[in-house]
C-alpha cells in the first residue's frame, strides 16, 4: 500500500503512471488539480477499513481525496458516517458526500421495508397460535369420536315435489348454480315428522356427518397451520438473505438520488398499516 502512495510532490509529479491500485481499494487516480499546494490523490473505497488502510500509509506530502464506490454496501457506507465531519481537519476529503447520504436514505428505506415484513411475520405468529389452540381442541373431539348430535336435535323430512331423473337434460354448467338453488326451492319442504327411517337411524346418521364435519375441519385447520408455519420460516429465511444482499454486499442502491417512489407495496392483511413516510420526498 505504502507503494501506491507518491512520496513526495515531485515523486508525484515525475511519475503518475507508476501507481498500482492496491487491492482493499477499486481504483487509483493521481491528479495534481488540488485547490492546495500538496498533490492530491484520489482513492475510490466502498468500506471503512479501505479508508483506514490507505491512511494508514499515508504521506504528510499527499492530501487523499476519497470517493465512495457506487456499488458500496449500505452497511459500509452506513458506518463511513462515523468518520465524516463537515467541521474541517482530519487526514482527507471525501469528495461526493451526496453519494454517502444518498446511500443512507436508501438503507433506511430498505430497513423500512424489511421492518414491514417483520412485522407481517409477527403477524402469521399470532395466528399461527390461534390455529393451533383450535387444532388441538378439534383432535380430542375427534378422538372422542365426534362432537355427536347437537343438543335439541330433530330430525327432519321434505316433503315437496317428487325430484325426477332426467338423462337428457344437460345444464350449463355455467347456470348449474341457479338450477340448483331453483329445484331446491320447489322440492324442499321441511317437515318434522321423522325423516328418512326412524328416530335413532337419524341421530345415528347425524352423528357420523358430525364427525365427518369434525374431521374435515380438523383437516382444514392442520392445513392453514402448515401454511401459516411454511410461510413463516421462508420470511424468516427471506428476510435474513434481503438483507444480506441489499444491506451488507455490494448494491448500487444509492448510487444514484435514492427515490424509491416506484417501489410497489401490496398489503398483505386487512388490518396492515400504511408504510410510515421517510424523510425529503423519499417515498418508502
Amino acid at each position: 500500500m505504502a507503494s501506491d502512495l507518491p512520496s513526495s510532490p515531485s515523486s508525484h509529479a515525475s511519475s503518475p503512471s507508476s501507481h498500482t491500485s492496491s487491492p482493499s481499494c477499486h481504483a487509483f487516480d493521481a491528479s495534481s488539480t488540488s485547490t492546495t499546494s500538496l498533490p492530491s490523490f484520489h482513492i475510490t473505497v466502498a468500506s471503512v477499513d479501505e479508508v483506514r488502510l490507505a491512511l494508514r500509509f499515508a504521506t504528510p506530502e499527499v492530501q487523499l481525496k476519497f470517493r465512495l464506490a457506487p456499488d458500496s454496501s449500505l452497511a459500509e457506507a452506513h458506518k463511513l458516517w462515523q468518520l465524516v465531519n463537515a467541521q474541517g481537519g482530519g487526514e482527507a476529503v471525501l469528495i461526493n458526500p451526496d453519494r454517502l447520504s444518498n446511500k443512507e436514505e436508501a438503507l433506511r428505506c430498505v430497513k423500512s421495508r424489511l421492518e414491514r415484513l417483520r412485522r407481517w411475520k409477527r403477524h402469521l405468529d399470532c395466528k399461527h397460535n390461534k390455529v393451533l389452540v383450535q387444532v388441538s381442541k378439534l383432535d380430542e373431539v375427534v378422538d372422542a369420536g365426534g362432537p355427536g348430535v347437537p343438543p335439541g336435535y330433530q330430525p327432519h323430512r321434505y316433503d315437496g315435489l317428487p325430484a325426477y331423473i332426467d338423462l337428457e337434460q344437460d345444464v350449463d354448467k355455467k347456470e348449474m348454480m341457479e338450477h340448483i338453488e331453483a329445484i331446491r326451492a320447489l322440492l324442499l319442504q321441511g317437515s318434522p315428522d321423522g325423516g328418512d327411517g326412524s328416530v335413532d337411524d337419524c341421530k345415528n346418521r347425524e352423528a357420523k356427518e358430525q364427525l365427518d364435519i369434525a374431521r374435515f375441519n380438523l383437516a382444514y385447520l392442520e392445513l392453514k397451520a402448515t401454511g401459516l408455519e411454511l410461510l413463516r420460516g421462508h420470511l424468516v429465511g427471506g428476510i435474513a438473505d434481503l438483507e444480506k444482499r441489499f444491506v451488507d454486499e455490494p448494491t448500487h442502491l444509492g448510487a444514484g438520488d435514492a427515490e424509491f417512489v416506484r417501489f410497489i407495496e401490496v398489503p398483505m392483511y386487512a388490518d396492515e398499516a400504511p408504510p410510515p413516510q421517510a424523510s425529503h420526498d423519499f417515498c418508502c
